[in-house]
């Protein structure tokens, strides 16, 4: 419960910037880069992207779509195959050979709706809160949330800081600025400074999958076990085709088993 290796690497697959190893050829995780949308051409926003190498490589990441229907991840010089599996809608996978420098790629994603599903007219993961709060943040809140997330990008964490804070003062219901901010601060062991980010990311906007998942995973790792729970729970409603909360919660019960059997 207390694996800190595990925990960074669930960590980076919250800010859409997963990097499944450190290497030279993966440009500060965000040589692949692309946008998913709906067939208006509305941006997807906190949808999964599942990237692996095609060959005998192990390499695997993956990455969340922000606001935008945006994501990136850093990868390597190879033949990479990548897949989205969202509810409601037709799977979708593709293959970009990225074996030649500057071992690039830029895919643009468009996600169509299941027949006899109204996925596409209103998607799971949308509601007019909070389109009505992400359109209100202002510009200048938005350049600093993209300074700190590319800092972040190049694994400029401390860098990041001063950013996302600018961001929140400029705009004080920016839920993603403090959730990446929280990030940041998970990666510089300051473990209660990000549980407090995460607690007021949720308290502006509780339908944040990855924040959820973030809290739980947190709250296990701290030996909060029963904690752990609900965030961990929330996160399957959120994004039930996703099994790392089932896996997590899971470990948690077990976990909670076992102190029960050792305390009877």
């Amino acid at each position: 419960m207390r694996n800190i290796s595990y925990a960074m690497l669930l960590i980076l697959v919250t800010t859409g910037l997963a990097t499944g190893q450190s290497d030279s050829d993966m440009q500060g995780g965000t040589n692949f880069q692309g946008r998913v949308s709906y067939v208006d051409n509305r941006p997807a926003r906190s949808v999964v992207v599942e990237l692996w190498t095609d060959g005998e490589s192990t390499w695997r990441a993956y990455a969340t779509t922000n606001a935008e229907g945006k994501f990136q991840a850093g990868a390597p010089c190879m033949v990479i195959q990548y897949k989205i599996e969202a509810k409601g809608f037709r799977p979708v996978w593709g293959r970009v050979d990225m074996s030649l420098r500057p071992c690039r790629a830029l895919e643009e994603i468009t996600l169509r709706a299941l027949p006899g599903t109204t996925a596409a007219v209103s998607p799971a993961v949308s509601s007019a809160t909070v389109d009505a709060r992400i359109a209100a943040i202002p510009p200048e809140a938005k350049k600093e949330f993209e300074s700190g997330r590319k800092a972040m990008g190049s694994d400029d964490f401390a860098g990041s800081v001063p950013h996302l804070q600018k961001a929140i003062e400029l705009y004080p219901k920016y839920a993603e600025a403090y959730q990446l901010l929280a990030v940041a601060q998970l990666q510089m062991h300051q473990a209660a400074e990000a549980e407090g980010g995460l607690l007021k990311a949720l308290e502006i906007e509780e339908k944040m999958p990855r924040a959820q998942y973030l809290l739980g995973v947190l709250y296990a790792m701290s030996g909060r076990a029963s904690l752990a729970e609900k965030p961990l729970i929330r996160f399957a409603e959120l994004d039930p085709q996703n099994p790392d909360a089932y896996f997590e919660l899971a470990r948690v019960r077990d976990y909670v088993r076992a102190i029960v059997s050792l305390s009877a």
